[in-house]
């Protein structure tokens, strides 16, 4: 999860955290968070992370983004649909 002072940023998954950071950074598929992050620089950026066992389901791992989506509402994340 990215945030910064004010909101929450973007709520993702990951199974490897440096190679999506990397894309991110890189040529992320939301122009709008590497366009933030371009703009705002990483100096007021945090994350946070959930470190999931290997062995919940991928239903588990998406439930969880989902209602981490709904409650944080984050601005560059679509609202109400999961993507996949």
């Amino acid at each position: 999860i990215f945030f910064d002072e004010t909101q929450t940023l973007y709520v993702g998954e990951a199974s490897n955290l440096r190679s999506r950071l990397k894309k991110h950074l890189d040529h992320s598929d939301n122009k709008q968070l590497a366009r933030w992050f371009w703009e705002h620089g990483f100096e007021n950026a945090r994350l946070e992370l959930h470190v999931l066992d290997a062995r919940y389901s991928t239903r588990i791992r998406r439930s969880l983004e989902s209602e981490l989506i709904r409650s944080r509402k984050p601005v560059f994340n679509i609202q109400g649909i999961d993507p996949r």
